[in-house]
């Protein structure tokens, strides 16, 4: 009776576990492991049915889990096959990005093609012959732009000629923890405010 009981909890829980498409399983046994440092943390996707990002992993008594939600640090913009074609795109969403973004080719297979050029922040980018669709990367995961969120990164098109537009944006997904280059300027940015507050308190 008891295996019984166990087969039914066992198939239950596997049963939760795979309706959902964003579990994970976790067993943080070193600092590198998915979850086990803040470096390291375990991701997640957004739960449309619940509002919210959601985990599933097994700890051991105090054991300390890190997780972090993705962020979206691009984009991939596709016309269909009947559309007008985009000739250029202007990116207007004021974000910390100082080196700006990089565009690519989309391949017809979906992948990213060869790389087209940069794009400054709030600039326009303007393809040599009109496109079906590109790659744009390089957003900065200190923005913090949720991949759900349909505002959060506001790109504005010309097309080649009149007429009915399909247009598709897919978010490109990262951990949200900053590079160690954006660590590195946070850190300095912070230097300097308390440089200038101390000169203030002695002046």
């Amino acid at each position: 009776m008891r295996t019984h009981i166990k087969l039914i909890v066992a198939a239950a829980f596997a049963t939760l576990v795979a309706s959902n498409a964003n579990a994970v399983a976790v067993c943080c046994v070193g600092p590198d492991s998915p979850g086990g440092s803040p470096s390291t943390p375990l991701l997640s996707a957004f739960d449309p049915e619940t509002g919210s990002y959601r985990y599933y992993f097994e700890v051991g008594v105090d054991q300390r889990v890190y997780v972090d939600p993705d962020v979206a640090t691009g984009y991939i913009y596709q016309v269909d096959s009947t559309s007008p074609l985009i000739t250029s795109a202007q990116f207007t969403t004021a974000l910390i990005d100082s080196d700006g973004y990089q565009i690519y080719a989309l391949e017809a297979s979906g992948e990213r093609g060869n790389f087209l050029g940069n794009v400054a922040v709030g600039g326009m980018f303007t393809f040599a012959s009109a496109v079906g669709g590109f790659w744009l990367e390089g957003i900065d995961p200190a923005n913090m732009l949720d991949p759900l969120n349909p505002q959060a990164f506001v790109a504005g098109f010309t097309f080649d000629r009149a007429g009915t537009v399909s247009l598709t944006q897919t978010p490109i997904t990262a951990s949200s923890i900053p590079e160690p280059e954006t660590w590195a300027m946070l850190l300095a940015g912070l230097g300097i405010v308390g440089t200038v507050a101390k000169r203030r308190r002695l002046g």
